[in-house]
């Protein structure tokens, strides 16, 4: 198995419900880039990316699906979500599953902080969704 340059956990933080994506790595932030670019151009419907090379979820989370959707999550009610949500959490076999549902917009706009990421000098964290229900977070090169 190789060494994990990523870390994916899931807890009630100081914001509330919260799914931090940790790595020091900018090869990996990299790579996350070039897989939700893969969803943008339509070359992938999702992506899992407790799935991607050198990642270690955390026990309280066994997936984390960013989708691609054609609505507009803001403009009526989508999935059963209320307008504004953008995560849901699923439990199956007592496992932790979060669908992450984004459109196009909204992908273009998670590249631009992830970008961000890779082109600081220092640490640093973006928060990639703040709906109000869940914060996903991703952070690089921090303690």
């Amino acid at each position: 198995m190789s060494k994990a340059l990523a870390n994916i956990d899931y807890y009630l933080g100081d914001y509330g419900k919260t799914i931090r994506i940790a790595t020091q790595s900018k090869e990996w932030v990299i790579m996350l880039k070039e897989e939700i670019e893969e969803l943008f151009n339509g070359n992938l419907q999702s992506v899992d990316l407790c799935k991607m090379p050198h990642i270690n979820c955390s026990d309280s989370i066994s997936s984390l699906d960013l989708i691609k959707v054609k609505e507009n999550p803001k403009s009526r009610f989508f999935f059963g979500l209320i307008p504004k949500q953008r995560v849901i959490l699923e439990q199956e076999h007592g496992k932790n599953i979060f669908r992450w549902l984004q459109n196009v917009e909204e992908i273009e706009t998670l590249l631009a902080l992830i970008d961000s990421l890779i082109c600081a000098k220092n640490p640093g964290h973006q928060y990639l969704v703040d709906d109000g229900y869940y914060t996903i977070e991703l952070s690089y090169n921090e303690d």
